[in-house]
């Protein structure tokens, strides 16, 4: 039982990595916007199916880099967010190395963009606030992310790296998000549509503190805390259901 909660177990990796892409990739609203951005239905599916196709080999392609610089190295000492920095400043060619920080500029641009965007189109319909135009909130956002990204100066990582820990993070979230999506298409998260908006909201707002602290409890890696997430989420959606109704019929 050990095995299963130690860091990156391969099985456990599998389902886990699954989960977040159908979160990420799948329900997350810097992609859904994009996909909504398509003339019909069949161009999203085509949109979807080729991302994930593109995914595929992107993550070979990243996982590759990694395997040859551990070869190439072999000194566990180097911390592991500084090894592809120290590979390019030190071993790749001047005019090689500008076109690899103009396409890492160019990617960190990319996603910052989609994801200022998704936010201020979230605070804005979602959260009904009006009295702020589309350029106040991005500016906002963008702030705010500005500041979150030097978080990790201040923040012991450990034996993880910074795309572990971002990964962990996000895994924290990626549960309730998926169960509120599964609602709609799996007869046995139906339930959740049959819920009241605060008990919902309960539902959905206990279940990162819950994955947060199994974390920190097993001790277990970023792949576990989505399937749990979406299991604590669907637990709590279906107890509180049932006290719903409980004092519904007392009335």
């Amino acid at each position: 039982m050990d095995r299963f909660f130690i860091r990156l177990f391969f099985p456990t990796a599998i389902l886990g990595g699954i989960l977040l892409t159908l979160g990420t990739h799948g329900v997350d609203q810097m992609f859904v916007q994009r996909i909504l951005a398509c003339r019909s239905e069949s161009d999203a599916q085509k949109a979807m199916i080729s991302s994930g196709i593109f995914v595929f080999f992107q993550f070979v392609l990243f996982l590759s880099i990694g395997v040859l610089l551990y070869f190439y190295y072999k000194d566990p000492s180097i911390p592991k967010d500084k090894v592809f920095s120290k590979f390019i400043l030190e071993e790749v060619p001047s005019p090689i190395t500008g076109f690899l920080l103009a396409a890492i500029l160019a990617s960190a641009m990319s996603t910052l963009s989609s994801s200022i965007n998704s936010l201020s189109l979230t605070t804005k319909v979602d959260l009904k606030i009006e009295q702020f135009g589309s350029g106040t909130l991005s500016l906002f956002w963008g702030m705010i992310l500005l500041l979150s990204s030097l978080l990790p100066l201040f923040l012991t990582t450990g034996k993880k790296g910074l795309v572990e820990l971002g990964l962990s993070i996000s895994s924290y979230t990626v549960g309730p998000i998926i169960s509120i999506f599964l609602s709609g298409r799996i007869q046995s998260f139906y339930y959740m549509q049959k819920l009241k908006d605060s008990f919902a909201s309960l539902a959905i707002g206990l279940t990162p503190i819950l994955t947060l602290i199994f974390g920190k409890w097993t001790g277990s890696s970023f792949t576990l805390l989505v399937p749990f997430g979406i299991g604590t989420c669907w637990l709590l959606g279906f107890s509180l259901l049932q006290i719903q109704n409980r004092l519904t019929s007392q009335k």
